[in-house]
């Protein structure tokens, strides 16, 4: 059906999205939160040793799911302060979570939808990890508008986001991960190029490409996972 129409399958043998699915079956939802919670902890290494977040007092996790990168970070940097900002049902999650880890008195959860509602503004550094990748250019764009208007313009935005490579070959997994997309959200990753096309349309520019390795080996392969800083324009 997704081959054949362009559509998610998930949506065509559910009836619904998928997100929306998740949020009206909180078993399955707490077990997807749990999934992105473990991919999160095999990429916070490569992250917080591939960035510089001494520049920064504050962060602002767009979409920040049960808080495990924010976590990491935190953890890394005893000087910065942190929100979490993601859906009501998830952020109840997240506060238990950065509680049992011993970084709630520097974190805030903030429930919204990135999609309607205010991103909360005034922080130097905002992150969304694996959040732009679930989405077509469409909705993308929003997110992206959403967080542009949260920012400064001196603010910095940080994608952490599979890179599609030029050959299938150079990372099969990736490749795979934009399949999945397809079939689960009508989403996609993206070459650095369609990145910096995407960021223009809304105001930022592409400032520079990070690459590094999650901790997990993939049937012997890694995703080509990277850091995207993006500056307002």
């Amino acid at each position: 059906h997704a081959v054949q129409t362009g559509e998610p399958a998930f949506d065509h043998v559910f009836g619904k999205p998928l997100f929306a699915f998740l949020e009206q079956n909180p078993r399955v939802g707490g077990h997807f939160n749990k999934l992105m919670a473990r991919e999160n902890e095999d990429r916070v290494a490569g992250i917080v040793a591939g960035y510089d977040f001494a520049r920064f007092d504050s962060i602002v996790d767009v979409g920040g799911g049960v808080g495990t990168l924010m976590t990491g970070i935190l953890r890394s940097h005893s000087y910065l302060r942190g929100i979490i900002f993601d859906v009501p049902d998830v952020v109840v999650q997240a506060a238990r979570y950065l509680t049992d880890n011993g970084v709630a008195d520097r974190c805030q959860v903030v429930a919204g939808d990135f999609f309607r509602d205010a991103i909360p503004a005034g922080s130097k550094l905002y992150l969304m990890s694996n959040i732009i990748h679930d989405w077509d250019d469409d909705r993308a764009k929003q997110i992206l508008l959403n967080c542009r208007a949260a920012m400064g313009g001196d603010a910095t935005l940080l994608l952490i986001e599979e890179i599609m490579p030029k050959h299938v070959t150079e990372a099969p997994v990736s490749v795979s991960s934009d399949l999945s997309m397809l079939l689960l959200t009508g989403g996609r990753e993206r070459t650095a190029m369609e990145f910096e096309e995407l960021l223009a349309m809304v105001g930022l520019r592409l400032a520079t490409v990070i690459p590094f390795e999650p901790s997990r080996i993939y049937s012997g392969r890694k995703p080509n996972f990277a850091i995207i800083e993006c500056k307002p324009q």
